[in-house]
């Protein structure tokens, strides 16, 4: 009877084992570049999103950093909120900033130095929304990419590539003060339902005739879920003066 027992406790604990095991699923690199493109769409059409930047770009001249949060609720609707906090170093300068959206207004705060500055400015939601969802602006032509790999796990699909410096600026985030791009190095990963996890962007780019190399990591912390923004209440808006285009 014991020995019954002990080998259905067997049988019951190598089910728990074996058969709870995920399937890793398998692709071609058509397929997975495909799968890739659905997911991007799905971050370009999301009503709200939730993600962290980090970036750095370093010459021999010149170096810039930024930390970013950044959330948005009600996109690609004139009832777009959103807020986004920013740590920002620029060669030995530190400073952080914030910048709220509502009701076709941009409100700017910026720390340095002790010195605290407030901003206001009549936008169109498109121009902020485009500005904090730039860092991937389209979907990536797998004609004009290179080195392309996959990388498959239970849970995640990573598509690695090289893409053509001619599509660099038209699809990922590209300063205007850079005058021209090299190829960009990329890492996207995405679930097997194409939800956008993270990306990685890099490549080189010239600034005053100095080349350096510019690098950005993406991670979506929520997409098209329910997202508190803390916003500005009346009192802190009074706070913030005015500005018109040409003094922004």
């Amino acid at each position: 009877m014991k020995k019954h027992i002990l080998l259905l406790f067997i049988a019951l604990i190598s089910f728990g084992i074996f058969g709870c095991n995920k399937e890793i699923p398998e692709y071609t690199v058509e397929e997975a570049f495909s799968l890739m493109n659905d997911a991007i769409d799905n971050y370009l059409n999301a009503e709200s999103l939730s993600l962290e930047y980090f970036g750095e770009y370093a010459a021999s001249n010149y170096n810039n950093s930024e930390i970013m949060s950044v959330k948005m609720k009600n996109m690609n609707s004139t009832d777009l909120i959103g807020k986004v906090k920013m740590e920002i170093t620029e060669n030995d300068t530190f400073f952080t900033s914030q910048v709220d959206y509502s009701e076709g207004i941009i409100y700017t705060y910026r720390l340095m130095d002790d010195t605290e500055d407030f901003s206001k400015k009549a936008t169109e939601y498109l121009e902020y929304q485009n500005l904090y969802q730039s860092f991937l602006k389209s979907t990536c032509d797998y004609a004009q990419t290179r080195n392309v790999q996959i990388v498959v796990d239970t849970d995640t699909l990573t598509v690695n590539f090289e893409y053509h410096q001619d599509l660099v600026e038209d699809t990922f985030f590209v300063s205007n003060v850079m005058q021209s791009v090299s190829f960009a190095t990329v890492s996207i990963t995405l679930t097997h339902d194409a939800k956008l996890l993270s990306f990685i962007v890099t490549y080189d780019a010239t600034i005053s005739s100095v080349v350096g190399t510019e690098s950005y990591q993406v991670n979506i912390l929520k997409l098209d879920q329910y997202i508190i923004i803390d916003q500005l209440s009346n009192s802190q808006k009074t706070n913030y003066v005015e500005v018109t285009t040409d003094e922004s």
